[in-house]
């Protein structure tokens, strides 16, 4: 059984409480990896002032410009649970924006904005491996082979991401479902002028499903960026 086109399910599992294939999970729900590592100081957000305001109400322009019909936490009257965010990256004249997009029952999603130092505005496109994989059974809880880097997309929408001043990162970490034991984390680090992925890592198995008799399920993840290998078995 192959599967594959993550980044559908990313963004249709905000909106929704997606399940798995199979009988209903009875196991407990895992943690979420570490992603990332402090290396370098940086700048922290910018604090609430007029001018940060300003420019925060010009992003939002910008954004329901482009996503009007995506963004449905941005509507008139919604009042959204997360406050947009700026902050002044570790280059001169630029800024990054962090905008709320949508919230789900165990997900939420994020557009992020780019400002260059002339004063224009981008949405930030992520690079994002496209994975397949063979599964040895029907519920899908544990995989044959090592999976396939079919491709790379370039997604304007992130899951539960943040970023980082310490590090110059922005990671994300999208459960495939509330349990959390299938899941996506990607880590897009600064560079000076941009943000490039630095790593991609996911647990494609519905694990749970079928736990252990002691009641633990495994926590097998792939890392699928900079290079396809295993990253942990319990």
């Amino acid at each position: 059984m192959r599967w594959s086109a993550f980044t559908t399910v990313f963004f249709a599992c905000v909106m929704a409480s997606c399940g798995a294939p199979g009988e209903e999970p009875v196991a407990e729900a895992v943690a979420e990896p570490e992603i990332g590592q402090p290396t370098t100081p940086a700048t922290e957000a910018l604090p609430d002032t007029t001018s940060s305001q300003n420019r925060l109400a010009e992003a939002a322009a910008f954004l329901s410009d482009r996503f009007a019909d995506d963004c449905i936490d941005r509507e008139d009257g919604f009042a959204s649970p997360f406050p947009d965010e700026v902050y002044a990256l570790p280059a001169e004249g630029f800024r990054l924006y962090r905008m709320h997009c949508g919230m789900g029952a165990y997900n939420s999603n994020e557009v992020w904005l780019l400002e260059s130092p002339g004063g224009g505005r981008e949405v930030i496109n992520f690079s994002t491996p496209i994975a397949e994989y063979t599964y040895t059974d029907e519920e899908e809880t544990e995989l044959a082979e090592p999976p396939t880097v079919k491709r790379y997309e370039e997604v304007s929408f992130l899951v539960n991401s943040a970023y980082d001043p310490e590090t110059w990162e922005i990671t994300s970490f999208a459960k495939w479902r509330g349990l959390g034991d299938a899941w996506s984390a990607g880590t897009w680090t600064f560079t000076g002028e941009a943000f490039e992925l630095t790593r991609y890592e996911e647990d494609p198995t519905w694990s749970a499903n079928r736990p252990r008799e002691d009641g633990t399920i495994d926590e097998t993840s792939w890392e699928l960026f900079p290079e396809v290998r295993i990253r942990s078995s319990f």
